[in-house]
């Protein structure tokens, strides 16, 4: 089966994909999940559920932990050369339907508890946290 990547149009296709993230995390490979976390600057949030989503994991319609692991075993990219997962477009496209990413201390410190509650005290460990960058649904 073919893989497809097209971007996120709608809200209630990022609010689907956040959803779909917060309750893989668990059963994910524990290693993509905090790569997946170490790489990621752009986070989306869900004040409905309190739940948290990387903008490059979220930004595609119908992304899952399957698709995503998938993808990056198979080195896919994204017509640059670039990392299908890089983020750049997908952080454009969900600041177009969202609103523009910025900091918040605040997110910031419930993205940490979320993951610690989720995975673990040792998840964000060495992890620049102060690059996270947020919107909200």
């Amino acid at each position: 089966t073919s893989l497809s990547f097209d971007l996120v149009t709608r809200r209630d296709q990022l609010q689907q994909n956040v959803k779909t993230f917060a309750t893989g995390i668990r059963t994910a490979d524990r290693e993509l999940v905090r790569r997946l976390v170490a790489t990621t600057s752009c986070w989306v949030f869900d004040p409905e559920t309190n739940c948290f989503g990387p903008g490059k994991f979220v930004g595609y319609i119908g992304m899952d932990f399957g698709k995503y692991e998938r993808a990056k075993a198979e080195n896919w990219t994204a017509g640059s050369g670039h990392s299908l997962f890089h983020g750049g477009k997908t952080k454009k496209r969900i600041a177009q339907i969202l609103s523009p990413f910025g900091a918040n201390e605040d997110l910031r410190d419930r993205l940490t508890d979320w993951f610690e509650s989720q995975l673990g005290a040792d998840v964000v460990t060495n992890i620049a946290t102060a690059k996270w960058i947020f919107t909200a649904l």
